[in-house]
């Protein structure tokens, strides 16, 4: 079910997008001899951009060769162009195509990003994604490089790039990663662990690696957690299906993002992958519906017989039955640099930290009463604008939904990496403000508590600027 999900789904896009597979380590193998003949007809995209700049031959018609040399050179430079700075469609298809021509392009690219300073931001972030498959010592030691400095805003793509091929000699720095601020960034971290192996201790225990990932069964991100179960799984423990099995009963939301459909998707395709079929259960069905609900008992059990009968406890964070959450009005935050941040205020005076089973917190009665006060008028000075900026990494979303009302208003702020000067409305930042005022402060032993009004302030910042007012 889940894979002809997925076949739809790529059905769909071959439609809109060029058939140039695009995702994160997809693609040919690099080739010292270049692209093969016939993709430049065939990519439908990068190709036909390519070609607005290729060199086509001596003008003059003379009758010596065309230089081959400075003509790959010409389409290696076009290329990372594109990957930079072409239409949105193109960059990840461009990227793609300059690993075909391998060692040549490498040399290219070290050049242009040398040793230090900011040339590897300016690659972008579908070419810094792509770096790692050039299998050159002096970009990877640039990727890291980069990925120690909090200020650059590619880390993720950095990251699952030096994860495609994870070298050994790398085990300790990824390692560290594993406990990294950025929930995708620790995510390229379990991947490349998984794929180095499991390293038992020497009295055939568990070794530190395989003890970094069961701690990541707690990570706050779901996404995280998945990846950590089911590299366990695959090293043996089939305890660890549990966590992707009570993915599936997720039919939380955030306002209107399904965040428990997604999840139930991106579960059942790995559950599907290891068992072949998942018993008729379909994930797209609402978890509550009587054939879910059979399917799902019918899966439990296959894992129930695999784990000699035992059923594992799950932390409270990977639960699938999320409270009832009926916000008046959230913040949900993504940044380049800082990674993401979902924050709901209800009419209860309760606060909700995540998505999924969200951490909680009681407010001060009357807290969101104070809120609400004077807030439709700061929102009506903004009359009928609902966007500011422009389409990029950085967002963040006020979603505001008062007591009664059918549809939630959302007011949204966007750019790329670049700072950019007075981007939020005076408006929303007075809201932002009010807002932040009500985190908690300091230490916490729940992460997603840590430090939150200081996060939420530092990833404020970082997006539409400081919420000072002005």
């Amino acid at each position: 079910m889940v894979a002809r999900w997925w076949i739809a789904c790529g059905l769909a896009a071959a439609v809109a997008f060029p058939p140039v597979d695009a995702r994160p380590g997809a693609g040919p193998a690099p080739s010292a001899q270049g692209p093969t003949q016939g993709t430049a007809q065939e990519d439908g995209g990068a190709a036909d951009d390519e070609q607005d700049g290729e060199p086509n031959g001596d003008p003059s018609g003379a009758d010596e060769a065309v230089d081959e040399a400075a003509v790959r050179r010409a389409r290696i430079e076009r290329l990372i162009d594109l990957a930079s700075t072409g239409r949105a469609v193109v960059r990840p298809q461009a990227a793609q195509r300059l690993v075909e021509f391998g060692d040549e392009a490498a040399a290219i690219l070290v050049e242009r990003v040398g040793e230090v300073g900011d040339a590897l931001e300016d690659l972008g972030p579908e070419l810094v994604e792509v770096l790692g498959e050039f299998g050159d010592d002096t970009l990877r030691a640039r990727l890291w490089w980069q990925l120690d400095s909090p200020s650059f805003p590619w880390r993720p793509q950095a990251a699952r790039s030096l994860a495609k091929v994870p070298r050994a000699d790398e085990l300790a720095r990824f390692h560290a990663l594993v406990d990294d601020r950025h929930a995708q960034v620790r995510e390229a971290a379990v991947n490349a662990l998984a794929s180095l192996g499991r390293n038992s201790a020497p009295d055939g225990g568990p070794g530190p690696t395989e003890v970094l990932l069961r701690a990541r069964l707690a990570d706050p991100d779901d996404a995280v957690r998945r990846a950590a179960a089911i590299t366990l799984y695959d090293w043996g423990d089939p305890s660890t299906a549990f966590w992707l099995l009570e993915d599936l009963r997720r039919d939380d939301r955030f306002f209107e993002l399904r965040t428990g459909e997604r999840a139930r998707f991106a579960s059942a395709a790995l559950l599907e992958q290891r068992f072949e079929d998942l018993a008729g259960f379909d994930p797209a069905l609402d978890p509550s519906q009587l054939d879910a609900r059979l399917a799902w008992r019918k899966l439990e059990e296959r894992l129930l017989a695999a784990n000699d009968g035992a059923r594992p406890e799950l932390p409270d964070v990977a639960r699938a039955r999320a409270q009832r959450i009926d916000a008046v009005f959230g913040l949900e935050l993504r940044s380049c640099r800082h990674g993401d941040l979902y924050l709901r205020w209800t009419a209860d005076d309760e606060l909700f930290v995540g998505t999924g089973r969200a951490a909680r917190v009681a407010l001060p009665p009357g807290t969101v009463r104070t809120l609400l006060g004077g807030l439709d008028d700061r929102l009506d000075r903004l009359g009928d604008q609902r966007f500011w900026g422009a389409s990029g990494c950085d967002t963040e979303q006020l979603h505001w939904r008062p007591p009664g009302a059918e549809r939630t208003a959302t007011f949204l702020v966007s750019k790329g990496a670049q700072p950019v000067e007075d981007l939020r409305p005076e408006a929303l930042s007075d809201v932002a403000r009010a807002l932040l005022a009500t985190l908690p402060e300091g230490a916490n032993d729940d992460p997603r508590l840590a430090r939150l009004r200081k996060r939420a302030t530092d990833t404020l910042g970082s997006i539409g600027g400081p919420t000072t007012s002005r």
